[in-house]
């Protein structure tokens, strides 16, 4: 019989995990995400209007004007974004849960705080129990990941392939593997699972690629 495996991450669940949709890690993972978002969705008030650019001088004809503001910071901030997405969820939980959907605000902010604390509470059940949760932490790594973009944007990291198999397992995380500029370890973007430098030719050979180089820090 096959080892029953995290439905977010694809690693076996331990012995004592066997009950559950997704293991202790994500789970984690997931509060911490969530616990992040009200800062991140307060930070996008900083961000909507655009950066300065350099003047363009045109020879003639129509010049279309910049927009007023950055339009990906706005679409995370009203209506449809972060906090449409996480009372889309709340509403479903009640329905598994045969629960009558609370009162929510209207207005995003106090929306967006009452569907986390709502989520955060009942985040123990859903890794346990909600058939859908993998779809949740997709969604949530998501929204979490657009806002870090806009608010603390870095240099990109180095995408070295996606997170495969490992041996025995039929499914693969599928996650992207990244190395952050400086660093040294290469990281599962989806599941956080990690290799070190010592790892890196054992990793190297299941992806069928040529081995990375650390950058000096």
């Amino acid at each position: 019989m096959d080892w029953p495996r995290c439905c977010i991450c694809r690693r076996e669940l331990r012995a004592d995990e066997q009950a559950r949709q997704a293991c202790r890690r994500c789970e984690a993972g997931l509060g911490r995400q969530l616990a992040a978002l009200p800062s991140l969705y307060a930070d996008l008030g900083d961000h909507l209007t655009p950066a300065p650019g350099p003047r363009e001088y045109t020879t003639g004809g129509p010049v279309e004007a910049p927009a007023p503001v950055r339009l990906e910071a706005l679409s995370l901030q009203a209506a449809g974004g972060i906090a449409t997405v996480l009372a889309t969820w709340v509403a479903d939980w009640c329905d598994h849960l045969g629960w009558t959907v609370p009162d929510l605000p209207v207005r995003p902010w106090p929306l967006l705080r009452e569907a986390i604390n709502f989520l955060r509470r009942n985040l123990p059940w859903a890794v346990e129990q909600h058939p859908a949760v993998a779809e949740f932490a997709a969604e949530v790594y998501q929204l979490h990941g657009a806002a870090s973009a806009i608010t603390t944007p870095v240099e990109p990291p180095h995408v070295v392939g996606r997170h495969p198999a490992a041996d025995g397992q039929a499914e693969a995380c599928g996650g992207r593997l990244e190395m952050r500029p400086g660093g040294n370890t290469i990281r599962c973007a989806r599941c956080d699972s990690s290799w070190g430098p010592l790892q890196w030719l054992a990793l190297a050979t299941t992806l069928h690629i040529a081995t990375p180089t650390a950058t000096a820090a």
